[in-house]
């Protein structure tokens, strides 16, 4: 339900990691995901939500408060 959510928020695809506790979409721009992101913190639907962007090795969060 969480993938399709992330989907119908825009993201190009979403997947799930590991067994369910991790699920992740991929956004052509930050912005795009920043939107996604706000929609899920007001819908109650997940405990946290965090954006990341690719980095010289890894990830790394953004905006995080």
């Amino acid at each position: 339900e969480i993938k399709q959510e992330i989907k119908e928020c825009g993201a190009l695809n979403a997947m799930m990691s590991g067994s369910g506790p991790t699920v992740f979409g991929l956004f052509e721009s930050e912005s795009d995901a920043e939107k996604c992101r706000a929609e899920f913190e007001k819908s109650g639907l997940v405990k946290s939500v965090h954006l990341c962007k690719t980095a010289d090795k890894g990830v790394e969060t953004v905006n995080e408060e």
